[in-house]
């Protein structure tokens, strides 16, 4: 019998890697195109007050359109995407820099895993600029139904494939990755990527369900966990080595992450193995 055998940390680590999906509309289900449009906003004009009715896909190619859903502040800039849930409460609490944009009323169901369309992302106005002509209401007067829905999904899958949406979110993650030891501040971030922090906290968020804050300590107390396992490097040694300041920041961390301390986590885990769930039987 042939086995592959994993540490705690591994096993924890592996899990981490490969379980956050992103969040969106589900292509596997059915999804309703109800009608579309175009709109222009004056200078400092303002998104409307409302409880959003049903699902509205924005695309907005030129200017900066801003509103805010269930509590967070949002901007969509020139070339980006968004969907706004059935249900959400919109306000237009700060005004927006003179967007053109389409608007895009469907109904989906939304899910949390990897066959979805992410809520935000990027688009080509240039690729798609036909399509939205003609799901619009009023430029599409004329064509058939058929002709409009063909439209909304050919729309739909071009945002699903733009490469862009995949690129910048996985490039972070892979700098994360391997550079989590080193990283002082989303300052790195920025620099690195010429981009400003809070779209790298947005990019990144909106894929993996989590901030590269919040990454990047995972990924620190999972090297402690693993380090604890299988050194016999001292806990404090260990809490330099896993990139943090001071022995009580990574106690007080750790035990946030485990519910337990450091020396109870490497006395417990030196009792247990983990097969790998990949393991085949004889």
């Amino acid at each position: 019998m042939s086995t592959l055998t994993l540490t705690i940390s591994q096993f924890l680590l592996y899990n981490i890697f490969v379980v956050n999906f992103m969040y969106g509309i589900d292509l596997n289900d059915e999804i309703t195109f109800f009608h579309a449009s175009e709109r222009f906003f004056k200078k400092d004009d303002r998104h409307i007050n409302r409880i959003g009715y049903c699902d509205v896909l924005l695309l907005v190619y030129e200017g900066v359109l801003r509103f805010n859903i269930d509590g967070e502040e949002v901007e969509v800039r020139s070339g980006e995407y968004y969907i706004q849930r059935k249900g959400t409460i919109q306000k237009g609490t700060k005004p927006s820099s003179s967007p053109k944009y389409f608007f895009i009323h469907f109904k989906a169901n939304w899910d949390n895993s990897e066959y979805v369309l992410p809520y935000r992302g990027y688009f080509s106005f240039y690729e798609l600029e036909k399509y939205l002509r003609n799901v619009n209401s009023y430029f599409g007067t004329n064509n058939f139904y058929i002709d409009k829905l063909n439209s909304f999904y050919t729309i739909l899958l071009s945002l699903l494939k733009n490469p862009k949406n995949e690129s910048l979110a996985s490039k972070i993650m892979d700098y994360l990755r391997k550079n989590f030891l080193e990283i002082k501040s989303l300052d790195e971030l920025s620099t690195h990527f010429a981009y400003s922090k809070n779209h790298i906290i947005n990019i990144f968020k909106d894929k993996y369900n989590t901030t590269p804050t919040s990454y990047i300590l995972e990924l620190k107390i999972n090297n402690a966990m693993y380090l604890l396992e299988v050194t016999s490097m001292s806990i404090i040694d260990i809490s330099i080595q896993s990139g943090f300041n001071n022995y009580s920041q990574f106690y007080r961390k750790f035990f946030e992450f485990n519910g337990m301390s450091p020396e109870q986590w490497r006395q417990r885990i030196r009792k247990t193995e983990i097969i790998s769930p990949f393991e085949k039987k004889a």
